[in-house]
């Protein structure tokens, strides 16, 4: 699925997002709003999750070694 395929999934169900901002989001370049990342998660149907959204690389707590 690109991103593309993404923004019109979102926007037919009355979601929207830019193609611009959800490409930031991907890269971790932006942090989501809220709606964004519920919308996601919905829209995968739970396949990714909101940490997996919200901390791309990683969540904070993970280290490294």
């Amino acid at each position: 699925m690109t991103l593309e395929d993404v923004e019109l999934a979102l926007s037919a169900h009355g979601k929207t997002s830019t193609l611009a901002h959800l490409s930031l989001v991907e890269r971790g370049l932006v942090w989501p709003s809220r709606e964004v990342v519920d919308s996601l998660v919905e829209l995968f149907h739970g396949e990714i999750t909101e940490i997996d959204i919200l901390y791309p690389f990683g969540a904070p707590s993970e280290k490294k070694t």
